[in-house]
């Protein structure tokens, strides 16, 4: 019985549900800027935003599919536990969930034309150019780089653009300081694997500028979050910013993947509380991913996953 229980989620989770948590809080940290607190429903979000921040998880597990399907090779050589490298999905059914996905975002995303176009933008960046060739953005250290600043300013205009129902230019000043801390995340996330990219020619920032050098560049990017976030007003985000400055700065100084780890953990987890101040209701929906997370990989894959802790 658990076997079957464990092969029906094994469809869930190519979806990779631990990277939604940190989409969802670029999404509603988007969508906290752009609302009147005054028309929100007592349980904080409305129907219309709700189907948005649907569309916006199938649009998110669509670039998660496309993303391992591209890195097959480098996955397997960097130990990643992904269902498809791993052998738990054929391509196959995988091309066939993420077809059905794209189906339904359509249908849900058409009802705001706003967000379907910086939707389509989006996919555009992170599911074609960024994956798979001749682009292969992923592949080279300033495009890659590039591509996931845009990523995660694109995600805060499109909770904007959920409750806005319209593009106005003001978001894109008022998301600068995610588009940074989003580029600080992501190169310390090419720190890990710079083994297996460069055994497979993946030249990412880490691969391109070295370990530390891009360990640093990170910390410079959560120093201008802080100044951008200061200089606008945004004072979670600063104070957000602020308080991952120092496990940034550590884990250049110890030169070590537990640290860069812990860096990456924590950065996401403290903007991810920033939301939790104003809707309670998403504690519930990090608390049900992380959990059902937690048994999923412990039984799939004997790994304790997720998980705060790293290993020294």
């Amino acid at each position: 019985m658990k076997s079957k229980i464990l092969a029906a989620l094994d469809y869930l989770f190519l979806l990779r549900p631990t990277l939604l948590m940190a989409g969802w809080t670029l999404f509603l940290l988007g969508e906290i800027a752009g609302t009147d607190r005054q028309a929100m429903s007592e349980f904080g979000i409305s129907r219309d935003f709700a189907l948005s921040f649907l569309a916006f998880t199938l649009m998110m597990g669509i670039l998660s599919i496309l993303n391992q399907l591209s890195d097959l090779g480098t996955d397997r050589a960097n130990h990643r536990r992904f269902l498809i490298s791993a052998g738990k999905v054929s391509p196959s059914a995988a091309w066939i969930l993420a077809g059905l996905m794209m189906i339904i975002f359509l249908l849900l995303s058409f009802t705001n034309i706003n967000f379907f176009i910086i939707a389509a933008i989006e996919l555009l960046l992170w599911g074609l150019l960024y994956n798979f060739p001749p682009f292969r953005w992923s592949g080279r250290p300033i495009l890659g780089l590039l591509t996931n600043l845009l990523g995660g300013l694109l995600a805060v205009v499109l909770g904007w653009t959920a409750v806005r129902h319209g593009f106005e230019w003001q978001v894109l000043f008022l998301g600068v300081p995610y588009l940074f801390g989003t580029g600080a995340i992501y190169l310390l996330t090419t720190v890990p694997d710079t083994r297996g990219d460069a055994k497979h020619n993946k030249i990412t920032s880490a691969v391109f500028f070295g370990k530390n050098r891009t360990r640093w560049a990170a910390v410079l990017m959560i120093l201008f979050a802080i100044a951008s976030a200061t200089m606008i007003g945004d004072t979670k985000m600063a104070l957000t910013a602020g308080i991952s400055l120092p496990f940034f700065i550590w884990a250049a100084l110890q030169e070590t993947e537990p640290e860069t780890l812990r860096a990456i953990r924590y950065g996401v987890l403290f903007m991810s509380l920033a939301v939790i101040l104003y809707h309670p209701w998403f504690l519930i929906l990090l608390a049900i991913t992380f959990f059902l997370s937690r048994w999923y990989y412990i039984h799939r894959f004997g790994l304790n996953y997720p998980t705060l802790k790293v290993k020294e």
